[in-house]
């Protein structure tokens, strides 16, 4: 903070307003001084001043990335917003700021495809949040504060870090997608690859009649045209209701899921979220048929999808049971367990070595307790802010 003041005083720095509030705290013992309530009500302020010090003209088609935060201001042109909206400056006709939809505005109540979906941003996996729990995209820039409708569906696709999926990994290990986001989407598949002479001898038969050009081999079981028209007429005019059958069949599958998990420490295996993925899928199937009931036959189906979804992402291979934790991206409940037994371990150390403990006792207590991959448990454990190592070799807890 005095070494700010002394940088201002030469005329080599500027103040932000985060520089002024450290400056204030040194002020906060001397509440009579004479500047103290100003300097305060300026650091509280909804507006704060920035000297204009150049405007230059880019050329359209460059984007610049020029926020550096808590260091520099910048006021530029167009402020961009991938996936959601963008807020430009009309030079052509208004003369002003205009809000232009992005792709997940567009695709209100259609469908909005993502590829490469595990290399997208952390500013975009916050618009999606959004868009997929709310239906909305709120925007607040320039002089545009607006919300935005965005009641679409997403189908996404990406690969994992390896390349290939591996089943006895946890998902959060293996594509870098918040749990958060990760939990918003009904169904989840792992497409692998493995080897099979029959499906490999047909695929390789169709890509050598596509090198050959025989139009009428290669033509789609279904018209596109007529696939269309289809999706747009149920889309627009099939709106079905859940049948009491219907209802009482994915009831009793949620029912029958939820008590698996009936002592305190077993993993959950479903919750209300699936439960109502479950509805719309069983709604979905009806729609699918041109129908505007709900069967029977409706909500098998979707309880089919779902266990195929929970078979390949939410089975825990320690505990033999599935784990809505694990396929939606968060800590499975055997890794919590482990991460409490651990933890007890440091907690018992602690009475007779004091707060900072050498990890290889707790490793030594932990193999001793049947953890064998004390390590991999131990890293975690920092990860989540749980432990730290104030020295190597050493562990503490938070």
């Amino acid at each position: 903070g005095l070494y700010y003041l002394r940088q201002y005083e030469c005329g080599r720095r500027r103040f932000t307003r985060e520089k002024l509030l450290e400056f204030l705290k040194l002020l906060r013992k001397e509440k009579d001084h004479e500047y103290f309530e100003f300097l305060e009500k300026l650091c509280k302020s909804d507006i704060f001043w920035d000297e204009v010090k150049e405007i230059s003209r880019i050329k359209e088609d460059w984007v610049y990335d020029l926020t550096v935060d808590g260091e520099h201001n910048f006021i530029a042109n167009d402020l961009i917003i991938h996936n959601t909206a963008t807020v430009m400056r009309d030079e052509q006709f208004f003369g002003g700021w205009v809000l232009e939809a992005g792709a997940l505005i567009m695709a209100n109540k259609s469908l909005l495809a993502i590829d490469e979906f595990s290399k997208i941003s952390q500013q975009d996996q916050v618009a999606l949040q959004e868009a997929m729990s709310l239906g909305t995209v709120s925007i607040a820039k320039a002089s545009i504060v607006a919300t935005l409708p965005a009641m679409t569906s997403i189908l996404a696709g990406g690969n994992p870090k390896l390349g290939r999926f591996d089943p006895y990994i946890p998902i959060r290990e293996q594509i870098d997608i918040s749990d958060v986001l990760l939990s918003r989407f009904d169904l989840r598949f792992a497409l692998r690859d493995v080897p099979n002479p029959e499906l490999d001898a047909k695929m390789a038969d169709h890509i050598l009649r596509v090198r050959h050009f025989e139009e009428e081999e290669t033509k789609p079981a279904i018209d596109t045209e007529f696939l269309r028209k289809y999706i747009a007429y149920a889309r627009a005019h099939i709106h079905p209701k859940l049948t009491k059958e219907a209802g009482e069949k994915l009831r009793e599958f949620y029912v029958k899921m939820r008590s698996k998990a009936s002592g305190g420490e077993a993993p959950v295996p479903i919750t209300l979220r699936q439960y109502e993925a479950l509805i719309r899928l069983a709604e979905a199937s009806a729609k699918v048929r041109l129908s505007n009931k709900v069967t029977v036959e409706d909500a098998e189906r979707a309880i089919r999808l779902m266990k195929v979804s929970l078979r390949q992402f939410g089975f825990d291979p320690e505990t033999g049971m599935f784990d809505i934790d694990r396929a939606e991206g968060a800590l499975p409940a055997s890794q919590r367990s482990k991460m409490r037994t651990v933890l007890d371990i440091v907690e018992e150390l602690e009475k007779a070595l004091g707060k900072i403990i050498p990890e290889a006792e707790v490793i030594k207590r932990a193999k001793d307790a049947g953890i064998e991959d004390i390590e991999d448990i131990l890293k975690k454990m920092k990860t989540e802010g749980v432990v730290f190592s104030p020295k190597p070799g050493f562990i503490q807890r938070v």
